[in-house]
């Protein structure tokens, strides 16, 4: 294969991978900021004061879900970008600039993911403090 055809489709599968892991984690957002989604260890913000109680489970994923759909759209928008990156080269682009923006567009919507993910996690974990305190005075 050509540099040009490795790049688009290396471009189209990362971006569809990007834009996949994107639309679960906007999935489970929701979900557990609904609260249909149950305490667990594989998913969600999974500190010991979040999982102490259903109560403080729900009031970190409220608390977080701005900032994780923030996250998650994030990583989808650049998914999509990430595989149009990879066309750049039928437009006269050369193939260096076209694999420098892609591994740009890629690496950046994972750590526009990874910042908003670690503050929704921040902001769910504090609003679940008091919440879980409170339940552990009431149960104890």
């Amino acid at each position: 294969m050509d540099n040009q055809v490795t790049l688009i489709v290396t471009a189209v599968a990362t971006g569809a991978g990007l834009v996949a892991a994107g639309w679960l984690l906007l999935h489970l957002a929701r979900r557990a900021a609904a609260g249909t989604l149950k305490r667990n260890q594989f998913a969600g913000i999974r500190t010991s004061v979040t999982l102490s109680s259903d109560a403080a489970w729900r009031a970190a994923h409220l608390a977080a879900e701005k900032d994780s759909i923030r996250g998650a759209r994030g990583l989808i928008v650049g998914g999509v970008l990430s595989a149009v990156s990879g066309l750049l080269g039928f437009i006269g682009v050369p193939f260096s600039a076209a694999m420098t923006t892609f591994t740009v567009i890629a690496l950046g919507s994972a750590a526009w993911l990874l910042v908003w993910t670690l503050r929704g996690a921040a902001v769910g974990k504090r609003a679940a403090m008091p919440v879980a305190t409170e339940t552990s005075n009431s149960s104890g």
